[in-house]
């Protein structure tokens, strides 16, 4: 069994046993750490342990093996690839809060939208100080 990829390695593991028993070590070794890697994401310390340098890769696919042996289909964070990530909020300034920007801060559009995305907070209160006080300074 020459090449085996990891999706079949998986396979074997949890709804074909008796292939997974076939397998040899050259297979095992080679697909350990994407194998590893897939089963981090819902057993950090465990696959953080196995991953050790000097260990025995196979030996430690088998591990694997062993602890998923009861499960007879693959799990669902197994192939679920994607990690939630916070979403920045980048609502853009508008054309007349540059012009303010530039105006008081002698700065460019990029230069806007960087403090925009990194320093909200803090540029919303100086455009809405500085809004203010043209209102007031106007009456």
């Amino acid at each position: 069994m020459a090449g085996i990829n990891f999706i079949k390695v998986a396979e074997y593991m949890f709804t074909n046993k008796n292939m997974y028993r076939t397998l040899s070590d050259e297979d095992k070794i080679n697909n350990f750490f994407i194998l590893n890697k897939k089963f981090s994401m819902a057993y950090p310390k465990v696959a953080q342990f196995l991953n050790r340098k000097g260990l025995d890769k196979a030996s430690a696919l088998d591990y694997w093996f062993l602890y998923f042996y009861k499960q007879n289909k693959v799990p669902g964070f197994f192939f679920n690839n994607s990690k939630t990530k916070a979403k920045v909020d980048k609502s853009s300034l508008s054309q007349e809060d540059v012009d303010i920007m530039y105006e008081y801060f002698d700065i460019q559009q990029e230069d806007a939208n960087f403090l925009n995305e990194h320093f909200k907070d803090e540029i919303d209160n100086e455009l809405n100080k500085i809004k203010r006080f043209r209102t007031s300074a106007k009456k």
